[in-house]
């Protein structure tokens, strides 16, 4: 499927801010002063272009062009990063937090044993004097 001839307008450096095809009246497009626009084809694709240079391409099946699925996956790249770095950010925190409920468990011990030891101590006084 070729595309419609809108989308070589909207990626051309013409500085017309109209497209209108001169083989049929229905494609047609615009673009801005910032280089972002939008076409319409007559076969019924549509894209656009946005003013940092990326854009889309709608074929007549829908289909996408490839700058909108390399934009998608630079998407979920940045997102699946992000989810790692939260994940092991969570798994650290995790572990931090099992390792102080640890420590603490070993502190309530030993001052179970100094209590118990203390009073063994003073039962043991105690029946010396008594």
């Amino acid at each position: 499927m070729s595309k419609d001839k809108g989308w070589d307008y909207l990626n051309s450096d013409d500085v017309n801010d109209t497209f209108n095809s001169e083989d049929d009246n229905d494609s047609w497009g615009y673009k801005n002063s910032d280089g972002s626009g939008s076409y319409y084809g007559a076969d019924g694709s549509w894209g656009y272009k946005s003013s940092d240079g990326s854009g889309s391409y709608y074929g007549e099946d829908e289909s996408t062009d490839s700058s909108d699925l390399v934009s998608d996956l630079v998407g979920l790249a940045f997102t699946l990063c992000g989810a790692a770095i939260a994940n092991s950010y969570a798994k650290s925190k995790e572990k931090a937090r099992k390792e102080e409920t640890r420590l603490e468990q070993l502190r309530i011990e030993e001052e179970k044993r100094r209590i118990q030891q203390e009073e063994k101590e003073k039962n043991e006084e105690f029946g010396r004097r008594g």
